[in-house]
């Protein structure tokens, strides 16, 4: 069990819907009848032709005694809706030919009765305004999909039966012997019956967790989201050339959107069925040869038809699609009716796949140059148009559809997704703060002739702590301070909320005025506005925000998650048994492991410096062998005083990060920056931006050498380069940096009670196993049945040697391998050479007759090993390497084939010339035959 809950998930190609039932097809068609009921009330219909059981619908429609006039009633009102109906009455021979006809008859009349309805709404070609019903309106888009697959069922259903006839009068009998199955979801193509990608794209953010056959496909939806366009048709064509799984979806996919078989379509837009059935016919025979072909001219095709199978994915997991929608992720768009209509760029491109579906039936043409001749992308500009020509119609009125392949994300993604936290605003305005204080103190020391890429303690506090933002900061009261730090605690979500949430959270608002600064003009505008939010804020507010923020930001530096009392009780049982501790009959084990066992078995021991987890910890890395690592590693224990009083320390030696860093520092503090005199005249740039500084300060270099104005910009475009790169990394490191290198050993390890709790610390996640105590670093596969497991506990430390050997003795043994040739079987304790194993893909003996090639191996004893039984076994029989061993010959390798190419030759030549011997061939001839008549004398012997 813990073994197979190690494994990778298989996948799996059950469908999203299994019948009609499933996708609601029964309640579409009672809407769609009580629509019907409102505008034609004089026609009565039978129940038999919506009901779900064919077998009833055919005995029901062989009693009716007026068929032909029921369907011309049905003709009619098809015809009074708008619809186009068939102008010839059924003539079926059998009574299940006719049901079908005339259940297909009802399928068109309720398609026509839904794009009547839909037309309402909204036209065929434009996108729903503010004041229409987009509830109603995309149940209606679900209900006209579902009225189509249901004709197109019915359609292919008589199809087959024609098919199956090939010619033949249709009986009773025959059609019953065929055992056609009855039409169904999965008769037709359809978006309801495609395979459910649910399971996989759960693993976007784990792929290790899904096999290789499926990481073709994984990938594919890993970028179907993207908003851009780069490297999607590489991963197409790599699916295609190893995956022929991922070419099948794909390909499925774009039949569905090409025959418009998906609610994500204006119902009047939709083919006939006719049509439908005509192109799904024809899409049938598509090859790998054709998607290739799609993919060089249409990538974007594929793309949409992916996202739209996406999107029906997602429609049955409600909770995942308005988690991403509210957490304003790109993929949180993929809404298709019956929840939401779909996207306008959507739409659009699933019209225009339904027009080139259109156009592959009246111009012969091939699916890819069909699709890249209608779906387009309109281009984006982007200069601001003028307010005269960029006049919109209004939101309550419909706009024409229009698609953008950049829909999806992005730029042209919803203004929700752009939003950024409080936390990342706050940190860009005092990330700016400091910067305008230290790019004059870099500038000071550049003019000397120095880099300033590291601060001594007294150039931190003067740069740090002394900036407008921290002096700010500081004013700020014990009870404001506690207020917000209190709110930050309070709240889970502190860390995501945006500017205008937590003022609100902190009771705040910006004032109308205009602000004292300028936001940051390389940022987006959902930035700038941040920004100026919280700039409009007075000094008491916007400190109070700030600190907001910084607890906020620690607070979703560590995450803490209790697992619960019946957890917290087996992880203490677990520990107590891994290190041996008795426990009383009524004794509470947490409280034992906390007082009578070291701190280490319940507390997570981390250095903050090295970042380094100091505790025994399963980490899945290594080998698959059993954990039973105990206590702390690379550690010191530290007395301060009182021999009580102790503390652990990280022991791990020095980096060379910490010894550069302590070099900088002693010569920082020895070059005492502060003090030189500044310039007369210092060269001072335009603005702060990192390449405005470097190319001001590189100006003066090379002034006194004379080279060519080719060579002069050369040379300033490598030293400019080179120089910002050096400038970005010595502000960052002197914005990061703490007052005073430290090394591991100056400072205490943290230490964190991990017991009944899951913790995250430096981006992984942290518990103690609940079947043997020891920590482990939790994965997606780290559990067994309900309970977190490091997948490697030792049964041998938690039961003992002596119950490890008698589990060991009463498991069944495999049988010891035996010679392939003599049949002697290998001893288990004897000493020597060891039976040696070979793969042996054309034996077909013994176990190997059940076993596919590439899996069979045979075994052979010291005594009838020989080198060449490797290549041999590949090619040859077992019975022949058995006459080579017999006669103790070496069979020549790749005679066989030789003897083959021979006979084909004859074969096609009708007879091979015979080779003239040559002294060569001569020499090989008696060598053989002295060799075999010396053998022959030994065996006489």
């Amino acid at each position: 069990m813990m073994k197979r809950s190690r494994s990778v998930f298989e996948p799996r190609t059950a469908p999203m819907c299994a019948d009609f039932e499933d996708a609601g097809v029964a309640g579409a068609m009672s809407r769609l009848l009580a629509r019907l009921r409102q505008l034609v009330e004089p026609l009565t219909l039978p129940s038999w032709l919506w009901s779900l059981d064919f077998t009833y619908a055919t005995a029901a429609c062989a009693a009716h005694p007026d068929v032909q006039g029921l369907v011309q009633a049905m003709d009619e009102a098809t015809r009074a809706l708008g619809g186009k109906a068939e102008a010839a009455h059924p003539c079926a021979a059998t009574a299940v030919q006719l049901a079908a006809v005339v259940r297909l008859r009802f399928g068109v009349l309720l398609e026509a009765l839904a794009s009547g309805a839909a037309s309402v709404f909204v036209a065929p070609e434009e996108a729903p305004g503010s004041g229409v019903d987009r509830a109603a309106l995309a149940a209606l888009y679900y209900d006209a999909y579902c009225a189509a697959v249901w004709t197109s069922a019915h359609a292919e259903f008589l199809a087959t039966i024609e098919d199956l006839l090939a010619g033949r009068p249709a009986t009773e009998a025959l059609v019953r012997d065929l055992m056609v199955p009855p039409p169904d979801l999965y008769t037709v193509a359809n978006l309801s019956h495609l395979a459910h990608l649910g399971p996989l794209s759960d693993r976007l953010a784990s792929p290790r967790c899904c096999s290789k056959t499926s990481q073709s496909l994984l990938a594919i939806l890993t970028r179907v989201t993207n908003a851009g366009s780069r490297g999607w048709e590489t991963t197409l064509l790599t699916a295609a050339k190893d995956s022929d799984g991922a070419v099948r979806v794909c390909t499925q996919c774009v039949a569905v959107a090409l025959s418009g078989m998906h609610p994500a379509i204006h119902p009047a837009a939709r083919r006939p069925w006719r049509e439908r059935f005509v192109l799904l016919r024809a899409l049938r025979v598509q090859t790998t040869q054709d998607f290739k072909e799609l993919v060089h001219k249409a990538p974007n095709a594929v793309k949409e038809a992916i996202r739209l199978h996406l999107a029906a994915v997602y429609s049955l997991d409600c909770a995942t699609l308005n988690a991403m929608r509210q957490t304003r992720q790109p993929t949180g768009q993929l809404g298709i009716p019956p929840l939401a209509l779909p996207h306008p760029s959507l739409a659009a491109a699933m019209h225009r796949m339904a027009e080139a579906g259109a156009g592959m039936l009246e111009t012969r043409e091939s699916a890819a140059a069909s699709i890249q001749r209608h779906l387009v992308s309109e281009p984006r500009s982007r200069k601001k148009s003028s307010p005269s020509t960029s006049a919109r119609a209004p939101k309550h009125e419909a706009e024409p559809l229009s698609y953008c392949a950049s829909w999806l994300g992005g730029r042209s993604g919803p203004v929700g997704a752009t939003v950024r936290s409080a936390v990342q605003v706050v940190s860009g305005l005092m990330s700016a703060s400091y910067r305008s204080i230290y790019i004059p103190w870099w500038l000071h020391g550049n003019h000397h002739g120095h880099r300033a890429s590291r601060l001594d303690s007294a150039q931190y506090v003067a740069l740090h702590n002394r900036s407008a933002a921290h002096r700010m900061c500081t004013l700020l009261s014990d009870e404001d301070f506690q207020m917000a730090e209190r709110t930050a605690i309070g709240a889970p979500d502190a860390s995501l909320l945006t500017v205008g949430e937590a003022c609100a959270l902190l009771g705040i608002r910006p004032s109308a005025d205009e602000p004292p600064g300028v936001p940051c003009a390389a940022s987006s505008r959902a930035v700038q506005e941040a920004e100026v939010d919280v700039m409009n804020l007075c000094a008491r507010d916007a400190a109070l925000l700030i600190a907001f923020a910084r607890i906020a930001s620690l607070r979703a530096t560590l995450l803490s998650y209790d697992l619960g009392e019946g957890t917290r009780r087996r992880q203490a049982l677990a520990i107590c048994q891994r290190l041996m501790l008795p426990l009383a009959p009524d004794e509470d084990p947490c409280a034992a492991v906390r007082s009578r066992l070291p701190e280490h078995a319940t507390v997570l021991y981390f250095c903050s410096e090295c970042r380094r987890i100091v505790n025994a910890v399963q980490d899945n890395a290594g080998k698959d062998q059993p954990f039973n690592e105990l206590g702390l590693s690379a550690s010191m224990l530290a007395i301060d005083g009182d021999l009580c009083n102790a503390h652990m320390r990280c022991a791990k030696r020095s980096s060379a990060a910490l010894r550069t860093a302590v070099a900088l520092e002693a010569a920082a503090e020895a070059l005492k920056l502060e003090k030189l005199d500044p310039v007369a005249s210092p060269l001072l740039p335009r603005d702060l931006r990192p390449a405005t500084v470097v190319a001001t300060m590189c100006c003066t270099k090379g002034g006194k050498r004379k080279l060519s104005a080719a060579a002069a910009a050369s040379a300033a475009a490598r030293d400019s380069s080179s120089e910002v790169a050096k400038f970005r990394r010595d502000l960052k490191s002197c914005y990061e940096q703490s007052d005073k290198a430290t090394s591991c050993g100056d400072v205490p390890l943290v230490q964190i009670p991990i017991l009944g709790r899951v913790v995250r610390v430096f981006g992984n996640f942290y518990a103690i196993c609940a079947m043997c105590g020891a920590l482990t670093r939790v994965a997606p596969s780290s559990r067994f049945r309900n309970e977190i497991c490091c997948m490697r506990c030792d049964f041998a430390m938690l039961a003992g040697k002596v119950a490890a050997a008698e589990m060991h003795q009463a498991l069944p043994r495999p049988p010891p391998p035996s010679c392939r040739y003599c049949g002697k079987q290998e001893p288990e304790n004897g000493a020597g050479m060891k039976w040696r194993c070979i793969e042996a893909p054309a034996d077909t003996g013994g176990r190997n007759a059940s076993v596919p090639p590439p899996l069979r191996t045979v075994f052979y004893c010291p005594t009838h090993y020989r080198g060449w039984l490797v290549a041999a076994h590949k090619t040859m029989s077992t019975a022949t390497i058995f006459a080579h061993l017999m006669n103790k010959a070496r069979p020549l390798l790749g005679a066989n084939n030789a003897d083959a190419n021979v006979s084909k030759r004859k074969g096609r030549q009708g007879q091979a010339e015979a080779r003239r011997p040559t002294v060569l061939s001569k020499s090989k001839t008696a060598l053989a035959k002295t060799i075999g008549k010396n053998h022959r004398q030994r065996k006489r012997s």
